[in-house]
């Protein structure tokens, strides 16, 4: 059974779901993926070298930039030897990935899915050198996925979208059209529809984060009486918010990051993911030999990966009910009693 921390009802909220569609019995994630504590008496030598490879700059790419806050916390809470570099092609990736475990790096993590099937390809001829994926669908025995449940979050917005919406129409939008994006929208339509099952979903997939579609997304969705939007477009949310603003009646969430600021009285909260906290866990887990066998690593809220963050002055103007129905809904989430599909398990959803 996955383990869940304490619930703060204050101005965090915290919300999660991990496993089959809304309501089925399904597997939790597995107990040999929990981490150990340092205080058990594991070593941590400082010779111990882990590597970080990252998509983008991480002074300008804010999904690369949170590897390297990991990276950097790593090294200052254990002492490891901690090496960061930039690799954004199957090429570039391979090289760096190889050169390190010829290094005799003990972990090597690969920021984003696309890291994965290089990984995939070189991981068999180094053993005794970890390779784990942010994202990515590969397992081996000495490879495995980080999985980030963003969907549960995505499902609490949805509960509260039903529940606040007057026109019945919610507008949705992706930035590409694969499992490991598609799971948050669908996590967001299957949080609506409980609460409001005649809710209308009008829902757009674009061809990339690109700012001028999401926020023409938006406006046609706006037109068509959407009054409460959920773009899960990565770095076009700004412009998708922007349309959100200049609307001034419609509200809107924010996806993976903090985007108060782009519609301060409209949006009424943020689904974020603790990168930091993921790569703790999953660092202590391969140190403590606490794996026992390779598995996607699934951080939820329960381990306290994932959160919802409330927006306090669009809360204030919620009905008392529809704050309490979320924080019922969360406690339902918490008993086990609400679960999601994550995007290993998109197949079985059903609206």
């Amino acid at each position: 059974m996955k383990k869940v921390l304490t619930l703060f009802l204050a101005a965090l909220l915290w919300a999660g779901l991990a496993g089959c569609t809304a309501g089925s019995a399904a597997p939790s994630p597995t107990s040999s993926q929990r981490p150990a504590s340092p205080s058990a008496g594991v070593e941590y030598p400082s010779q111990t070298k882990v590597g970080f490879l990252l998509p983008g700059d991480p002074a300008e790419d804010r999904f690369s930039g949170v590897a390297d806050k990991a990276a950097q916390e790593i090294k200052a809470t254990y002492g490891y030897s901690v090496k960061v570099e930039t690799a954004s092609t199957d090429e570039a990736i391979s090289a760096a990935a190889q050169a390190m475990a010829e290094e005799g790096f003990a972990i090597i993590y690969g920021h984003g899915g696309q890291c994965a099937a290089p990984f995939a390809a070189l991981c068999e001829q180094y053993p005794d050198t970890w390779f784990v994926t942010v994202g990515g669908d590969q397992v081996k025995d000495n490879l495995f996925p980080i999985t980030m449940c963003a969907e549960e979050g995505a499902y609490l917005a949805g509960v509260l979208a039903g529940l606040t919406t007057e026109s019945g129409i919610l507008g949705v939008s992706r930035s590409a059209d694969y499992p490991a994006i598609n799971k948050t929208t669908n996590g967001f339509i299957l949080g609506a529809k409980s609460v409001n099952p005649q809710v209308e979903i009008l829902e757009t997939v674009l061809d990339g984060p690109d700012g001028e579609a999401a926020y023409a997304a938006v406006q046609e969705q706006l037109a068509a009486g959407a009054d409460v939007i959920f773009s899960n477009t990565n770095e076009a949310q700004p412009s998708a918010l922007q349309a959100v603003q200049e609307n001034g009646k419609a509200r809107a969430f924010g996806m993976l990051g903090n985007y108060t600021e782009y519609a301060p009285e409209q949006l009424m909260g943020n689904v974020l993911c603790d990168y930091v906290e993921a790569y703790r866990q999953a660092t202590e887990a391969i140190m403590a030999g606490t794996i026992t066998e390779s598995a996607p690593m699934f951080m939820t809220t329960g381990n306290g990966c994932v959160n919802f963050y409330w927006n306090d002055a669009v809360k204030a103007q919620l009905s008392t009910e529809a704050v309490q129905a979320v924080e019922d809904t969360f406690l339902a989430i918490k008993s086990g009693e609400i679960q999601v599909p994550n995007e290993f398990e998109q197949d079985q959803i059903s609206f």
